[in-house]
């Protein structure tokens, strides 16, 4: 039961009072001397709305749980020994709703503090917690410190922050162990420019035993084998640039003993040991690549770059490794010897380019024995005996003889070794060659751009990759008469400043150009030892000219074809470095199962004037094809010309081609057109039928651009083919580079 004092003008108050303190007494009358309306009991009367000013004195944790829904303002009074005082003030602080309270902790002296309490309730001060009392003195004493900190630990540590907390820890972990697997990632993609191997290690080992106790989790929410699959890319990445590392330290060290002269058994001995460990390294990285490639599923975008990367390397890698594991073989224990020719392919020569200079290597126990280099003309000019030249040789450039220098005019490796073996044996008495390789201009100019500047002192000079063939042909033509050793000299010079500097090379530079070089028949290399030979030929590295043979077992009749241009400058310049090429081929299947064909061949003479490395462009022009072509109609630009037709005259090839051979000169900043219309001489049956085209490159040629286009007959179906065409109807489309052999297959149904 309530007593009221009630004005209807004057504030009203509510005291609740559960604990019959002493200090509701002096409470009641401090506000009413401040005319204040009020009102006491011990119950919650039925409305609170009425009420300025609500006391709440001595509740309990259950009391104040029952009042709590109805207050959105209230001032608590508590005595000290009040148990339920830090539950209930705990209540006040977690929500939005205005109270404030204090702790009276003396039963004497209120008289004197009541004033202050209720200063303290209607002031301002964002301070929410009192404790007042009388001290022995009888002085008033209070405190807010105590208040503030239990505030603090109310007000932030309750079930929502504890909630927000763990949340925040969780995220900060899973941010912790994805950013430094990033970093990690990124600096390998980097190829660690920025961070060194040690800190990207221990970033990865990091993020790996962040990530060990999430793993779980990460499957229940079906997102583990994603966080595995990246995880598992970086440490192979690593695992496989570690082994790069050491990789690249044995090769420098097998390099130091690889041209070792007189070496002693000790240094053979870690000759083979390092060969065998560098063989089991390319098979590791080798294995690693793959499975980094089979984690590759993923779409990250920033690593897109790196898949490209690691294709590139795999496919180095997988045409390789054959190579290094037949090393033994190519050089063994006992004395092998070899030819290394370098052409010039800006003066273009069947087989790769004019022979300038040539060198002799003597290879044993997987090194080098010896190496002497030779210029060409210092050899011919040692020919004591006739040996009559090919037909072009002696027409076009008025020459009765046949020398070492332009022995290469077949396209075919394995001729031209043969013709080169009788040359040195004739001129220098050198026999008992175990193989050839040919390198090209173009080739060294790739090979130089993984080394910068090579200073070379004899010529207090410097090289690199963009002035490479200009300086050659400025030192070598320099002064020059025939018999002159300066190119020899300057080949020679150039290679040992290779050699000294191989430690500073890129070696990933290096061999991907080592690799694309082959690929693009810039290099191409023979060799007697079958095993080797047969290595090279399925790699496409070996010169060797394809017979029109189909290339695999294929149910249903199969029709081999193929077409291989030559071109040898018989002008006696460097015409080549400014020519450009394209080569378009359209097949179309008739309906009775003839196939037609027309080839469109087109040479463009860049040069504006006569230069020191141009000039007219002199080609002794062969167009090779299978034999039994019936040839309807020849055009040089537009004008129609006769088909002159032979067989070539090979021992080797001998029967194998028909070949169309013509001497065109384009003058300079011209073009010239060759175009060809003839049939195949074997035809699609009904049913399936296969047809492969084979489209060689000769060795040391630019890449070209090609356009292949086929068409047929309503009645003639194309099913599949290994190229991907623009499609439409009967028509297929596909354009590309020639920049190395090209083999198309299409599988067509006659009806």
């Amino acid at each position: 039961m309530f007593k009221a004092e009630v004005s209807d003008e004057r504030p009203k108050a509510i005291i609740i009072d559960f604990g019959q303190s002493a200090f509701v007494k002096w409470l009641k009358k401090a506000l009413k001397n401040r005319d204040v309306s009020v009102a006491t009991g011990r119950t919650r009367p039925e409305s609170l709305a009425g009420f300025d000013y609500i006391f709440i004195v001595d509740a309990n944790y259950q009391q104040f749980e029952r009042l709590y829904p109805y207050l959105n303002k209230a001032y608590l009074i508590f005595s000290s020994k009040t148990n339920d005082l830090t539950k209930i003030y705990k209540q006040t602080v977690k929500v939005k709703k205005k109270f404030k309270t204090v702790v009276v902790l003396s039963d004497f002296g209120l008289d004197k503090i009541v004033d202050r309490v209720l200063w303290f309730f209607f002031s301002s001060s964002s301070v929410d917690f009192l404790r007042i009392g009388i001290d022995s003195k009888g002085k008033i004493k209070q405190s807010f410190k105590l208040d503030w900190f239990r505030s603090f630990i109310y007000r932030f540590f309750n079930r929502k922050f504890l909630y927000r907390l763990s949340l925040f820890l969780f995220v900060f972990y899973n941010f912790l162990i994805w950013v430094s697997l990033g970093l990690g990632l990124y600096s390998l993609k980097n190829r660690f420019r920025y961070i060194s191997y040690s800190y990207t290690n221990s970033l990865i080992s990091f993020s790996g035993s962040l990530y060990n106790p999430m793993r779980p989790i990460y499957h229940f929410f079906l997102i583990g084998s994603y966080s595995d699959a990246l995880l598992n890319l970086a440490k192979l990445s690593l695992a496989s640039y570690d082994k790069v590392l050491e990789l690249k330290s044995k090769t420098d060290r097998f390099l130091e003993l690889f041209f070792g002269v007189d070496s002693s058994e000790a240094e053979l001995d870690e000759r083979y040991k390092i060969y065998e460990s560098v063989l089991s390294d390319i098979k590791f990285i080798e294995d690693n690549l793959r499975l980094i490639r089979s984690n590759f599923w993923l779409n990250i975008k920033f690593m897109s770059g790196v898949k490209t990367q690691i294709d590139e390397i795999s496919s180095s890698l997988e045409s390789l490794l054959p190579v290094v594991e037949n090393l033994d073989r190519i050089l063994p224990d006992k004395k092998n010897k070899y030819i290394v020719f370098f052409a010039n392919n800006m003066e273009l020569r069947p087989g790769g380019g004019f022979l300038g200079s040539f060198a002799i290597v003597e290879t044993k126990y997987l090194g080098v024995e010896s190496l002497r280099f030779y210029d060409v003309y210092d050899a011919d000019g040692q020919l004591k005996e006739y040996v009559q030249p090919p037909k072009a040789i002696e027409e076009y450039l008025n020459q009765p003889y046949w020398f070492l220098r332009d022995s290469n005019f077949s396209p075919d490796s394995l001729e031209n070794f043969e013709f080169a073996k009788r040359f040195l044996e004739l001129e220098l008495g050198e026999k008992d060659f175990s193989g050839m390789i040919v390198v090209t201009v173009t080739a060294i100019q790739r090979l130089l751009s993984a080394y910068g500047d090579i200073y070379l002192p004899a010529y207090n000079d410097k090289v690199n990759a963009e002035n490479f063939y200009v300086k050659t042909q400025y030192y070598v033509h320099k002064d020059f008469f025939p018999g002159s050793i300066r190119k020899k000299d300057f080949i020679g010079d150039l290679y040992n400043q290779l050699i000294i500097n191989f430690e500073f090379a890129d070696k990933s530079v290096l061999i991907k150009e080592l690799i694309s070089s082959l690929d693009e028949k810039y290099i191409v290399a023979y060799f007697q030892d079958e095993q080797t030979q047969k290595i090279f030929d399925n790699l496409f590295w070996s010169g060797r000219m394809f017979l029109p043979r189909c290339f695999v077992q294929i149910d249903g009749n199969c029709v081999p074809d193929l077409v291989f241009p030559v071109s040898a400058n018989l002008g006696v310049n460097k015409a080549n470095y400014y020519v450009k090429e394209s080569l378009k081929i359209k097949v179309y299947f008739e309906a009775d199962g003839r196939i037609r064909k027309t080839i469109d061949y087109l040479i463009y003479n860049t040069a504006v004037e006569t230069v020191f490395l141009g000039g007219n462009y002199k080609n002794y022009f062969r167009l090779f094809l299978p034999r039994g072509i019936n040839s309807e109609k020849l055009y040089i630009d537009g004008v129609s010309s006769t088909v002159d037709k032979y067989l070539y005259n090979s021992d080797v090839l001998a029967n194998e081609y028909e070949v169309i051979r013509m001497y065109l000169t384009v003058p300079l900043n011209t073009k010239k057109t060759i175009s060809l219309d003839y049939y195949i001489d074997k035809k699609l049956q009904r049913g399936r039928n296969f047809y492969q085209l084979v489209v060689q490159k000769q060795t040391g040629a630019p890449n070209m651009d090609l356009e292949f286009e086929v068409s047929s007959a309503d009645n003639i179906t194309l099913v599949n083919q290994n190229f991907y065409g623009v499609v439409k109807n009967n028509l297929v489309v596909y354009n590309t580079n020639l920049s190395g052999d090209k083999i198309f297959l299409l599988e067509v149904v006659k009806e």
